[in-house]
Parts: C-alpha cells; structure tokens; sequence
C-alpha cells in the first residue's frame, strides 16, 4: 500500500477524532490535493503552520491505529472473506467443511 493510500485509509478509520481545524487541514491536502501555500493562503495561517498541522495530524492517525488497531482488523477480515468467498467458486461438496472453520475462526476473533 502506498503511503497516501496510507494515510487517507488511516483518515476514513480516525479522521472523526481529529479536532475540526485538522480534518480541514488533511481533508485540503490530501483529498483535495491543495498546496501548502493554497491552504495557508485560504486559512491565512504560515505555510509552516499548515506543515507542522498536517504532521501532528498524522501522528495522531497512527497513534490511534497502533492503540486501536482497526485498519490491521478490517485487513485481516477482508482478507479471510476473500478466501472464503475463492473457495465457494469451486463448488466442492468438500469445501463446506473448509469454509465452517474459516468462519468458526473468524468469529472467535471478532
């Protein structure tokens, strides 16, 4: 995954726990692909200002995911719905029994 898929994967998990002057920060940035100096500019702040937010902003969407770990848990759940979902294309008779263990296992780890 590339590091603005990253970054706007991290925004769509957390981005509601950032204060209102940060989602307008990252929300111009990053989804909206305007310049520091664009914002700077809009928000009549330095274009440092825009800088050093669009850092402490990240740091705090990284930090909630090392504490939450939401994104790792939506991966590895999409992951295991996808295998399940290779498996019923074989229709195998055997693959049922296959298919009740992923899920058995999926649903001990909700």
């Amino acid at each position: 995954m590339d590091d603005l898929a990253k970054k706007t994967l991290l925004y769509d998990f957390y981005g509601d726990m950032l204060t209102d002057r940060q989602r307008d920060i990252f929300e111009a940035y990053y989804l909206n692909d305007l310049s520091l100096g664009e914002i700077a500019e809009e928000l009549l702040i330095s274009r440092a200002g825009v800088h050093d937010n669009l850092k402490r902003s990240e740091k705090a969407l990284v930090n909630y995911e090392t504490k939450l770990k939401l994104i790792d848990r939506y991966l590895d759940n999409k992951k295991i719905m996808l295998q399940i979902l290779a498996m019923t294309e074989n229709n195998d008779e055997n693959v049922i029994g296959d298919i009740r263990k992923i899920i058995t296992e999926f649903i001990k780890n909700m």
